[in-house]
């Protein structure tokens, strides 16, 4: 009989987790994957479209119907799908190199495996399948929870940063582990550790569904957008460290590989850093109508378009 070494997966999973935590989040390409994010733009404003002929002419404070432009859900949804399915379009050199060294990790990682695990023989002390237990849920209804609490402390306290935090983790939700993560199960094919004698026994559309891990992927993101919007340390390490447990819960418990667990950690993470990014730069869009009042009291229009940047928010 083979035994798994889940100490080894739970090692590259908190390995992993404690780069994340620890990376500066700015445009750092050496993890993310998607490199066509939009750098972060200073606060300015552009002034077209004057009509009739006039010159820009001081426009008094009152008459001015400046209102920031938040885009709807769907409308989030929308381009998030886009940016992150055309992302491969996007890589330039360290994104390539961030990748093969992605896919060569987790092929090496494969090739350590074994399958033909004793499932009456559980793995771990007591303590551990107690932890492992306890977080397990964070990777299906408990992330729901998580997201619920932020939509309800924005309702409730008028904060639109938890709101932006639950809606962003909806959409990352839905993308990585709701579409990413089946389409690549079910392609993949792999059999579960309990299932096959061997750790590379896959077969497409077979209904095997080991690789990625559908519970990390969602734990990863939903973690990786609370730490993009609330960038403090504590935070950081407490999303990503709860994520980690998720992964190795799985292990322990016979459901996956680390290769499994690793893969759909790193599809969360990089799913939900783009989607908060890209969503919250979004947000900082301004729109406003403005009127311009010329010589002769002659009147006319002014189109200000704004952007307030990304800001660290914490």
């Amino acid at each position: 009989m083979n035994v798994r070494p889940s100490a080894r997966a739970l090692a590259a999973v908190l390995l992993l987790s404690t780069f994340l935590a620890t990376t500066p989040g700015a445009d750092a390409e050496t993890y993310h994957l998607f490199t066509g994010s939009e750098p972060s733009r200073p606060a300015r404003a552009v002034t077209a479209g004057r009509l009739g002929g006039l010159a820009g002419a001081p426009v008094p404070a009152a008459a001015s119907a400046e209102a920031a432009s938040r885009p709807s859900f769907g409308r989030l949804l929308r381009e998030d799908l886009g940016r992150v399915f055309t992302s491969p379009a996007r890589l330039r050199g360290r994104g390539w190199a961030a990748t093969a060294l992605a896919v060569g990790g987790l092929a090496a990682l494969m090739g350590s495996e074994k399958g033909d695990v004793d499932a009456e023989s559980p793995e771990g002390s007591s303590f551990e399948r107690h932890v492992a237990s306890a977080f397990e849920p964070l990777g299906a209804e408990a992330s729901f929870a998580v997201l619920g609490a932020f939509a309800l402390a924005g309702a409730v306290g008028h904060d639109r940063h938890a709101e932006d935090v639950a809606i962003d983790g909806a959409i990352s939700s839905l993308i990585a582990a709701g579409l990413i993560s089946p389409i690549l199960k079910e392609s993949v094919g792999r059999h579960r550790p309990h299932d096959s004698a061997s750790a590379t026994d896959f077969k497409p559309f077979s209904g095997n569904a080991s690789f990625p891990s559908g519970h990390t992927t969602q734990a990863f993101a939903i973690a990786s957008v609370i730490a993009t919007e609330y960038p403090r340390p504590w935070v950081e390490v407490a999303s990503y460290g709860s994520a980690a447990l998720v992964g190795y819960a799985r292990v322990l418990h016979d459901r996956h590989y680390g290769s499994d667990v690793l893969a759909g950690a790193l599809i969360g993470t990089l799913v939900g850093r783009e989607v908060a990014r890209h969503n919250e730069l979004r947000r900082g869009e301004h729109f406003a109508v403005l009127p311009l009042v010329g010589p002769h009291r002659s009147a006319g229009l002014a189109l200000r378009l704004g952007f307030s940047g990304h800001s660290p928010r914490g």
